[in-house]
């Protein structure tokens, strides 16, 4: 009878670590480019890990006021990871984004700061997204961006 409790108790105990890995989420530092304004769209590299991200994000029209927000109504999101190598992605279902303040750095350059959150189908990311263009009425009219932070999958 101590024997048949034994392996009983051994076999509840793999499968609880069998569940856990398989559902263990992972998390991935970012950083990229958006290569495309509309529909908002990034690629880039993941730190301290051979790979690569992309995402599509769809959202409303920017707002760039100082504390406006944007909200991310969806998109796609995927990771490329090259050791072990796997793709790893799924649909953006929604978020926000939140305008800083321009910050001007002379007649012909500024940068304003987005912080930005969302969540996956299985998932999320979060992190900041750097608009770099030219002082324009209070505004940062972008020519590029880039974008650091975070996802998990």
């Amino acid at each position: 009878m101590h024997r048949a409790w034994t392996l009983i108790a051994i076999g509840a105990a793999v499968l609880a670590l069998g569940s856990a890995s398989a559902n263990a989420a992972t998390k991935y530092q970012l950083v990229g480019v958006e290569v495309q304004s509309s529909p908002a769209t990034f690629v880039g590299t993941l730190v301290d890990q051979p790979g690569t991200w992309n995402a599509t994000i769809l959202h409303a029209p920017l707002n760039t006021t100082p504390g406006g927000t944007t909200s991310i109504s969806g998109g796609s999101f995927s990771i490329t990871t090259f050791s072990p190598y796997a793709v790893i992605g799924g649909t953006i279902a929604g978020g926000l984004i939140t305008a800083g303040p321009v910050t001007v750095f002379n007649p012909w350059s500024c940068r304003q700061r987005f912080g930005v959150v969302g969540s996956l189908t299985a998932g999320s990311f979060a992190g900041v997204l750097v608009h770099y263009g030219f002082p324009s009425g209070g505004a940062c009219i972008a020519l590029a961006a880039s974008f650091v932070g975070s996802a998990t999958l």
